[in-house]
């Protein structure tokens, strides 16, 4: 895997201390991307009770169901009657959920309460501005309140909810009381319904709960974010690391830490320069340096990352700074920093990832005392067991495990134990294993033919560590009779159902041999899914429903390549981190072949779950007006038609229609048809809209809209009569991932195409056809042929749709078609995201497939980085 910078940045910035640090001046401005996750994160609070609503405002510091309010807010649940409270995450958009949460803790005197939800599902959750970061903290500093204020008064409709309202503004005053903050002061405008609601600083972090204000007045208040701590411990309530709650950023965390790092990194500067260094900053910054308090650590790390930043022309002196940075860090105990700090070394010197992350896990272990950065260190040390058993580095790993099950046995966290329970086993097996295969290893090195010690290393590689790739083909040459014929069938790649089903069905006995450890068993019966799920569309009868049986009993993917179905970390979620404009695995930070497996884990799960539960959907009669179509499951069958065209020998009038699927909803089978409609597809990062198997077609002036969705296996094509003008139908497709599709031919008489920040996965796109009437470099630059943003993994790709494409990858792809006329002259940018060999390769198929008249000119503008741009021109 290529290693960038934006790896390890992303973690820490999304992950450990979601901020990059900004400048703490009076004049910063809090990031776009920052108030985006303040959005996301803030819940309409709504009581029913008998006497009618009550309303107010909320947020969530924990994705797995941790919100924080005020304790007025919910004071009407023990006052009035009847009495039920909701939380409405994205209250009043078309991702709106709603939830009901249980009071877990209220403060009256502090003006806090603590609620949780059950299971919920994805959700965005905001981190607690650390103590040391709330004294440090100035008047005049900028702030960012989120809520509903006025509650229903500010929807649109009497029968709808209303959108968040956003204001900014600065700390006016912090108030105190003996010595201790009680009240931050501010002027962002808010009004009653924005009580319980978050106030933000400039890093993103919670720095209050919006508690009151002055009517008319820019004089407002909120409890300091000390308050919702208090509450949280009297709660016994440990947030968990968002490292353990977000899949992706995992996976993340350890390539980085078992990578060795980039190979552009500087040296590590001799402990003289160093030293002389060192002397000079705390001359430099003597004040900093003598506040020993917790406050003036935080302020002197923060200045020392400040000034690293913008150092990077003095190589020794940036990393000693870096250094004392993660030194103060560590003494205050504060191991988020200091892991953020270390990544930062690793990321531009030549240390270890691995080993300048575990020296921070063990120095920083202990020194608080509180169970929230036991909680941390138990996540981190459980990242680092992950990387070093990638390394088979098994005898550090096995020093570590005792760390990391303490830690998380003082954290008193749920999901900290709950991850330990399922981490730490399987790679302890690991390392039993690995003690075990070194001679056969060895023997292996001297004979490869020998069946006892390719049955050994093959175990290992395969059923130990997961490593299918090269285990398989060792276990086929193996002495285990029962392995070896396992091997051959899963080597052989069969292609008929009744094959498949076998293959699995070997799998599956396998798993049932290896009862006595679940991790292996675990791993068979993914690999049976596997074959199973090529299987399933052509079985019958008892042979079927035994398929199906198994298939809802097949365990989850393990930590490191978890999928979720609809969750966070699906393939369309994942690779749209916030901020990102599409789908694919350069915005996954995922090599193709592992974004591949997850889509692989994706669509094995999602057609598991829905197993037998899919619902028969008619198609008839068509929609008309507007319809939509919940979650759940369905079975389609026949062919639905979304508006009536006009018939005047039947005396039938065009009737405009609109069909709508809501999140969460899985389509399987049939054909949908925009005759004289729209079919809206409404999908969320974790929620797509998923099809399988689906013919799609539009006709006329019909459109298809389509966000947030995954079609697996299903047909796109105009449908109907011929065209009433350019584009008449028309395909808008944004952050969708297509496996195994086809789109049929892509003529400007025909339809018109949209594709945003969408990923393909072995996908076939015809020729994009004209005739020489037109000019074909004009109309593959219109608004309706139009490819931004793509990642193309493995398909066919007609020459003339490539000629579509801005920013966009393609991996291992293969560019066919027949010659395509543009004018000439003319010359058109495109991005592919390859290295300069293997672009100048596919550029000179593209430019082969040109018009023989016109002979194809290439040119490379900047070959060094992760896109390549070229020039396709004439000469």
């Amino acid at each position: 895997m290529r290693w960038g910078t934006s790896a390890a940045l992303r973690f820490v910035v999304v992950v450990l201390i979601a901020s990059v640090l900004p400048s703490r001046s009076a004049s910063a401005q809090v990031d776009p991307k920052l108030i985006e996750a303040g959005r996301r994160a803030t819940v309409y609070v709504v009581i029913e009770a008998d006497k009618g609503l009550y309303m107010g405002s909320g947020f969530c510091i924990d994705a797995t169901g941790i919100f924080i309010t005020n304790q007025h807010v919910v004071e009407p649940l023990t006052k009035e009657k009847n009495a039920k409270i909701y939380l409405i995450v994205a209250a009043g958009t078309k991702a709106q959920r709603i939830y009901t949460p249980t009071v877990v803790k209220s403060d009256a005197a502090r003006d806090v309460a603590v609620l949780r939800v059950e299971r919920p599902g994805p959700l965005d959750a905001l981190e607690l501005a650390s103590p040391a970061a709330i004294a440090s903290m100035r008047e005049t500093a900028p702030v960012v309140a989120f809520g509903f204020p006025l509650g229903q008064r500010l929807s649109l409709k009497k029968e709808s909810l209303p959108e968040i309202t956003i204001t900014t503004g600065r700390v006016s005053a912090m108030r105190h009381e003996k010595g201790q903050l009680v009240t931050i002061q501010f002027d962002a405008s808010v009004t009653h319904g924005n009580s319980g609601g978050p106030l933000i600083d400039a890093h993103g972090q919670v720095v209050g709960v919006v508690t009151a204000g002055v009517e008319g007045k820019q004089i407002n208040f909120a409890g300091p974010v000390g308050f919702i701590r208090t509450v949280l411990s009297a709660a016994n309530v440990v947030l968990t690391p968002r490292v353990l709650t977000n899949a992706a950023a995992a996976n993340d965390l350890i390539d980085w830490l078992a990578s060795d790092g980039p190979a552009t990194r500087k040296p590590v500067p001799g402990d003289a320069a160093f030293k002389e260094n060192q002397k000079l900053l705390k001359d430099v910054l003597s004040k900093q340096y003598a506040d020993t308090t917790p406050a003036g650590r935080y302020s002197l790390v923060l200045e020392l990352l400040s000034r690293a930043s913008a150092s990077k022309d003095d190589p020794a002196g940036r990393y000693t700074m870096l250094v004392e940075a993660r030194e103060n860090a560590i003494v205050a105990g504060d191991v988020t920093t200091a892991a953020y700090t270390a990544l930062m070394l690793s990321e531009d010197y030549a240390v270890m990832p691995i080993d300048v992350m575990k020296d921070v896990v063990l120095r920083v272990s202990g020194r608080s005392g509180q169970p929230q950065d036991s909680a941390w260190v138990s996540a981190l040390g459980m990242m680092i067991c992950e990387a070093m058993a990638r390394r088979e580095q098994y005898t550090d790993m096995r020093k570590l495990v005792p760390l990391v099950r303490s830690n998380g046995i003082a954290s008193r966290n749920v999901t900290v134990s709950a991850q330990i329970r399922d981490r730490l086993p399987r790679l302890e097996t690991m390392a039993a294993e690995f003690d075990r295969v070194q001679s056969a290893r060895a023997k292996l090195a001297a004979a490869p033919a020998d069946p006892e010690a390719n049955l050994i290393v093959g175990r290992y590689l395969a059923l130990t560590r997961g490593d299918l790739d090269k285990g398989v083909p060792l276990l086929a040459k193996g002495s285990d009779a029962g392995l070896k014929a396992l091997a051959v069938a899963d080597q052989a790649g069969p292609a008929t159902a009744e094959a498949q089903k076998a293959v699995g069905d070997l799998w599956w006995d396998q798993a049932t041999k290896e009862a006595k450890n679940p991790a292996i068993a675990d791993l068979c019966k993914s690999r049976a899914g596997f074959w199973y799920l090529q299987a399933l569309p052509q079985l019958t009868g008892l042979v079927k429903s035994l398929v199906e049986k198994r298939l809802t009993e097949l365990p989850s993917a393990p930590p490191e390549v978890a999928a979720n179905t609809g969750g966070s970390d699906s393939p369309v979620a994942v690779a749209t981190p916030s901020g990102s404009p599409r789908v694919g695995p350069q915005a996954a930070g995922l090599s193709p072949e592992k974004f591949m497996a997850r889509v692989q884990s994706y669509r094995n799960k999602v057609w598991t779950d829905a197993g037998s539960a899919r619902k028969p959907l008619a198609a008839e009669p068509p929609i008309l007006g507007e319809v939509t179509w919940p979650g759940g499951a369905h079975a389609l069958s026949g062919r639905l038609s979304i508006g009536q065209e006009e018939n005047k020998k039947e005396n039938r009038p065009t009737v405009k229609g609109t069909l709508q699927i809501a999140p969460g909803c899985l389509v399987e089978g049939g054909t949908i048809i925009a005759s004289q409609g729209v079919l809206d597809i409404s999908g969320e990062p974790g929620r797509p809209v998923v099809f399988r198997k689906v013919r799609f077609g539009v006709e006329l002036s019909g459109r298809l809209k389509a966000r947030h969705a995954v079609f697996d296996q299903c047909s796109f094509a105009k449908s109907g009569g011929w065209f009433v003008d350019s584009y008449s139908a028309k395909f808008e497709f944004t952050n969708c991932l297509f496996v195994e599709s086809k789109f049929d031919r892509l003529s400007r008489v025909d339809y018109g195409f949209k594709l945003n920040g969408c990923a393909f996965v072995n996908c076939a796109l015809s020729e994009r056809s004209s005739d020489t009437k037109h000019d074909s470099y004009k109309i593959s630059t219109s608004e309706w042929s139009m490819i931004r943003d793509c990642d193309f993994y493995g398909c066919q790709i007609a020459a003339s749709v490539a000629w579509c494409m801005n920013t966009s990858n393609l991996f291992g792809c293969q560019i066919t078609g027949k010659e395509c006329v543009y004018s000439s002259g003319t010359g058109l940018i495109v991005t592919l995201g390859l290295p300069k060999a293997e672009s100048k390769q596919i550029l000179a198929d593209l430019a082969a497939k040109t018009s023989s008249s016109d002979t194809g000119r290439v040119s490379f503008e900047a070959a060094d980085g992760l896109y390549v741009r070229t020039t396709f021109g004439v000469p």
